[in-house]
C-alpha cells in the first residue's frame, strides 16, 4: 500500500500517538539479560554489531548487551506509530485475500 506513515499537522500521528518525555525524564527500563539464553544474546550481538572477544562467556555477553541496550535512545512515539502502521498493513493484506 502507498499509505503515508508521516505525521499529520500538529506533530501527532494518524494513530493519535503523542510525544512522550525523553528517556532521561523517566525511570530506566530494566532488562535482566542474564535470564536470556545464549542464542538470544548472540543474536542481539549480531544485530547490533557488538564487539566482544571470540569465546565470550554468557555473563560477559549479557553485560555487553545490557550496556548497549542502556545506551540506546528510542523515539517511543515513532516506534509506536510504526508498529501500528505495520499492524494495519497486515490487516489490510489479510482483508484483501
Amino acid at each position: 500500500s502507498t499509505r503515508s506513515r508521516g505525521r499529520g499537522a500538529g506533530g501527532g500521528s494518524r494513530f493519535g500517538v503523542q510525544s512522550v518525555p525523553n528517556r532521561a525524564d523517566r525511570e530506566p527500563v530494566l532488562v535482566d539479560f542474564q535470564k536470556l539464553d545464549m542464542g538470544t544474546l548472540k543474536r542481539y550481538k549480531k544485530v547490533y554489531r557488538l564487539k566482544t572477544r571470540q569465546n565470550v562467556t554468557k555473563a560477559d555477553l549479557a553485560l555487553a548487551c545490557a550496556r548497549d541496550f542502556a545506551s540506546r535512545v528510542v523515539d517511543e512515539a515513532e516506534t509506536i506509530n510504526n508498529f501500528l502502521y505495520h499492524v494495519q498493513e497486515q490487516r489490510d493484506q489479510q482483508a484483501a485475500k
